[in-house]
């Protein structure tokens, strides 16, 4: 049996917006050292890249692309979702 939804709170509402920005702001320079270490060991110590080195920093611009977006979405309210169901 489904549950029934949570009673909106317009008042107070529950607020996560702050731990996603700090997610992303260790996270981002975490992947971003990860990838740029990954391609110098591939292209300067073995002297060889390959497609999966070029697909990696395509989805490393795009992770920082959507963080970007994400972080400028939140700027007015950040993580307030509210449910609004009719009755």
């Amino acid at each position: 049996m489904a549950q029934p939804m949570p009673t909106p709170n317009y008042v107070n509402p529950e607020v996560k917006g702050y731990s996603i920005l700090v997610l992303s702001a260790v996270l981002g320079p975490l992947a971003l050292l990860t990838v740029v270490a990954r391609f110098w060991a591939r292209s300067i110590i073995l002297r060889r890249t390959g497609w999966d080195d070029y697909i990696a920093f395509l989805a490393l611009a795009l992770a920082i692309a959507f963080t970007a977006l994400v972080n400028v979405g939140m700027s007015s309210k950040p993580g307030l979702f509210v449910i609004i169901c009719p009755s």
